[in-house]
């Protein structure tokens, strides 16, 4: 006997859209909750205490974009309620990702169409410092449409914290920055800049937990790229690349999320357009295992986000454009099975198992 709870987060701008919980018993039984409705709540972020929860928020009409925000909630953890305690400008439109400090003092956000990186102080009680520090990206790249200006998708911290690692989809570079945990100043002077090849537009980059190195996608070149970490210089270094749709395929492709196993036995990446998640073998030394990979068919359509549960043996691929998540369940080895589809989610852009 199980049960299964996951939160998801909605893209989509209508009634019941927002963010929900969903509960899957073991005899297949799902209910649907939401806990709050409101539009465009499409990457979520846990504060480090478990005790607020942070949402990107957007506005688009007649294909003009408009000023994002960022939405703080209190979490309930026990009784899986949200409470919305506070609202701030982004800085920037079209926030697309979030992080946390692990201190829980600094909330980043990435702002997508207009190429700014937002540094926003979270006070005490969760609610939202009103300065925020706004930094302007100016990249570029050969993509016609997609990289005629910087175009920021993430940014993480390193596992040291001294580092934010930022991805510029549009410059076709991953930005280092020196971060001051303090005053949550980026040291714009000592960068260090990651070229990434031409027209690849790095999106999503992770860090390995054991070894000094990270796994970047590249959303327009459906590559995922194997990096060397230098903690000293704050550089990244080529290691291997890899494909991430098999050979034959020709349509075209946008990847989405990257995720290691837990116990980084596996690298995962997520197709859209291809529609699968592509699972690579991994060495003791974290490269890609040659003739490793196998795809994963979401069972829907356009996975943006994906999530395991904490012992891996469950999988969940967030389905925009099939309003769906389908999960999978992992076999008793190292492959997936299809378990269930849950629809009519209202563009689901993220999901969380709890």
């Amino acid at each position: 006997m199980y049960t299964l709870k996951l939160l998801v987060g909605s893209l989509a701008e209508c009634v019941g859209a927002g963010i929900s919980l969903l509960t899957i018993d073991s005899d297949g039984t799902v209910t649907k909750e939401l806990l709050w409705e409101g539009t465009h709540a499409g990457f979520l972020a846990f504060h480090p205490n478990g005790n607020y929860i942070y949402s990107i928020g957007e506005k688009r009409e007649n294909g003009e974009f408009f000023e994002g925000w960022i939405d703080a909630f209190q979490w309930d953890e026990q009784n899986h309620k949200l409470t919305h305690i506070d609202r701030i400008e982004s800085g920037g439109k079209v926030p697309c990702h979030i992080s946390i400090h692990p201190n829980g003092r600094w909330l980043i956000v990435s702002n997508y169409i207009s190429g700014t990186l937002s540094v926003i102080e979270l006070l005490p009680n969760g609610s939202f410092s009103p300065e925020i520090e706004t930094y302007a990206f100016d990249g570029s790249g050969p993509h016609p449409n997609r990289q005629t200006s910087s175009h920021l998708h993430s940014a993480i911290f390193s596992p040291c914290l001294r580092y934010l690692c930022v991805q510029d989809l549009g410059g076709d570079e991953i930005v280092v920055f020196p971060f001051d945990s303090k005053t949550g100043l980026l040291e714009t002077g000592n960068k260090q800049v990651y070229k990434t090849p031409p027209g690849s537009g790095p999106r999503h980059l992770v860090f390995h937990d054991y070894l000094p190195q990270a796994a970047v996608n590249y959303e327009l070149s459906h590559q995922a790229e194997i990096l060397d970490w230098n903690a000293e210089s704050g550089r990244f270094a080529h290691l291997q690349s890899a494909s991430t749709i098999p050979e034959a395929f020709s349509n075209n492709v946008g990847i989405s999320e990257i995720r290691y196993t837990h116990d980084h036995e596996k690298l995962l990446v997520a197709n859209r357009g291809h529609d699968s998640i592509v699972q690579y073998g991994l060495s003791e030394t974290g490269r890609i295992i040659e003739g490793s990979e196998t795809w994963i068919n979401v069972q829907g359509e356009s996975p943006r986000h994906f999530n395991l549960s904490k012992d891996d043996q469950w999988l969940a691929t967030a389905n925009e454009l099939s309003n769906s998540i389908s999960l999978f369940k992992r076999d008793g080895g190292n492959e997936w099975a299809f378990y269930k589809t849950v629809g009519n989610l209202h563009a689901p852009g993220w999901v969380y198992f709890l």
